[in-house]
C-alpha cells in the first residue's frame, strides 16, 4: 500500500514540478514587456517563441487547476476522515489563498492566478458531496459547451474589421507600462500592476475565466475521487487513449493559427481549447511515463513541485526585481532567447534550492503556513493528508 502511494505522490509533484517550469517560461514575456497588451502574433517568425506558443501557452495553468481541484478532493476526505467539518477547512484555505494572491497581484506582479482559483474554489462547496461521475460530467460540460459557443461567435466576430481598429487603442497602454515599469517611480509602478491587472480580471471577463479554471477544479475532483493516481495499471489502456487522442487534438488546435492565419477565432481556438487538452495530454503523459523519469532530474522537479506555491511566488519576485525600475530595470529589454534562459537558470536553481530546502523540513514556507492555517485545531493535524 505505501507504494502505491508513494507512486501516486511522486506523480503528483513531478506534475506541479513540470507546470511551475511551463508557467515560468510562458511568463516570462510578461515580465519583462507589455506582452498582454501587444500582439501576440508578431513574434510568429521566431522558432523560440513559436515553440513556447505551441507546447506551453495555456496548458500549464489547467495542470494547476487540475491538481488544485485533486487537493480539494483530498482535503474533503482528510476531514472525514478525522471527523472535522470540511467547509471551515475550505473556507480558511481560500481566504488565505485569496490573501496571498491580492499580495501577489497588487504588491508583486499583475500575472496574478491566485485570486482566480480562490473566488472559483467556493463554487467547489457545492460539489463537495458530489459523485466522482459528477465532477467528471460538470467539468466536460462546461469545457465543451461554452468552448463550442464561444468558436461559433469568434468566427463570425472574425469577419468584422472591429479587430483591427484595436491596435490604435492599446498603443498607448504599450506605453504607460513601459514608462511606469521601466522608468517609473514605486508610486507610479503600484498604479500601473493594478491597471495591469484590472485589464485582465474585470467583470466583462470572469465569466471566460472562470470557465477556463473551474471545469478542471472538478476534474481533478474525479482524478482524487476515483483515485486516478493510485489506479494508474488498472487504467493503462483508457489513459493511453486520452493520452493519444488529447495530442492529436492539442497540436491541431495549437497549429491551427500558423496553417491557416490569426484572428480572433482561431486565437481562442489556439490557446482557450488547445492548451487545455494539452494539459490533459501532458498529465495523462505523466502518469503513464513519470515513473520513468531518471532519478537525477525526477528528484529535483518532485521537490520543485512540492513547494509550488512558494516558487511561484518567488519567481515573480525575482523577475519583478531583475526588470522593474525598482530593481535592476531591464524592462523592455530582454529579448525572447534571454528570457527564456533567465527561465531556465532560474528553475534549476529553485530545483535546487527546493531540495535542500526539503532535506531539513518538510514542506516550503508558504506551504507550511496554508497547511497549518487550514488544517488549524484539529486534533490530528500533523498526521491530515494533503497531495
Amino acid at each position: 500500500m505505501n507504494g502505491i502511494k508513494d507512486e501516486r505522490i511522486a506523480t503528483v509533484d513531478l506534475l506541479r514540478g513540470f507546470a511551475l517550469l511551463g508557467i515560468l517560461l510562458v511568463n516570462m514575456p510578461g515580465f519583462y514587456s507589455p506582452s498582454i497588451y501587444m500582439d501576440s502574433f508578431e513574434d510568429t517568425h521566431s522558432k523560440i517563441y513559436m515553440a513556447i506558443d505551441i507546447l506551453g501557452q495555456g496548458s500549464f495553468y489547467p495542470i494547476f487547476a487540475t491538481l488544485f481541484g485533486f487537493g480539494f478532493m483530498k482535503i474533503f476526505q482528510t476531514a472525514f476522515k478525522n471527523n472535522a467539518a470540511f467547509t471551515p477547512l475550505l473556507l480558511r484555505r481560500l481566504f488565505l489563498l485569496l490573501c496571498i494572491g491580492c499580495v501577489h497581484a497588487f504588491v508583486i506582479w499583475y500575472g496574478d492566478i491566485l485570486i482566480l482559483y480562490a473566488v472559483c474554489g467556493f463554487f467547489l462547496l457545492f460539489f463537495q458531496e458530489a459523485r466522482g461521475r459528477t465532477f467528471l460530467y460538470w467539468g466536460g460540460a462546461l469545457f465543451i459547451i461554452p468552448s463550442i459557443i464561444m468558436i461559433l461567435l469568434l468566427i463570425v466576430a472574425s469577419f468584422s474589421k472591429a479587430e483591427s481598429n484595436a491596435v490604435g487603442v492599446v498603443q498607448p497602454l504599450i506605453d504607460s507600462s513601459i514608462n511606469a515599469y521601466r522608468d517609473g517611480s514605486i508610486a507610479e509602478i503600484f498604479s500601473q500592476r493594478f491597471l495591469d491587472w484590472y485589464y485582465i480580471n474585470n467583470i466583462g471577463t470572469f465569466p471566460l475565466l472562470f470557465l477556463s479554471v473551474f471545469p478542471f477544479f472538478l476534474i481533478g475532483a474525479f482524478l482524487a475521487k476515483e483515485k486516478g493516481f493510485e489506479r494508474i495499471k488498472e487504467n493503462v489502456l483508457f489513459i493511453k487513449y486520452v493520452c493519444m487522442v488529447c495530442f492529436f487534438a492539442f497540436l491541431l488546435f495549437k497549429v491551427l493559427p500558423y496553417l491557416i492565419g490569426f484572428n480572433v477565432a482561431t486565437d481562442f481556438m489556439q490557446d482557450s481549447v488547445g492548451g487545455p487538452l494539452g494539459a490533459i495530454f501532458y498529465i495523462t503523459l505523466f502518469m503513464l511515463y513519470g515513473e520513468k523519469i531518471p532519478r537525477f532530474i525526477a528528484q529535483p522537479l518532485q521537490s520543485a513541485g512540492r513547494m509550488a506555491l512558494t516558487n511561484y511566488m518567488a519567481q515573480s519576485v525575482v523577475c519583478t526585481l531583475l526588470f522593474y525600475n525598482y530593481g535592476l530595470g531591464f524592462y523592455g529589454d530582454i529579448t525572447v532567447m534571454q528570457g527564456v534562459l533567465l527561465a531556465l537558470g532560474f528553475f534549476v536553481v529553485q530545483c535546487i534550492g527546493s531540495s535542500i530546502i526539503l532535506k531539513r523540513y518538510s514542506r516550503g514556507p508558504l506551504e507550511h503556513l496554508l497547511r497549518s492555517f487550514t488544517y488549524r485545531g484539529m486534533k490530528n493535524e500533523k498526521n491530515a493528508v494533503e497531495k
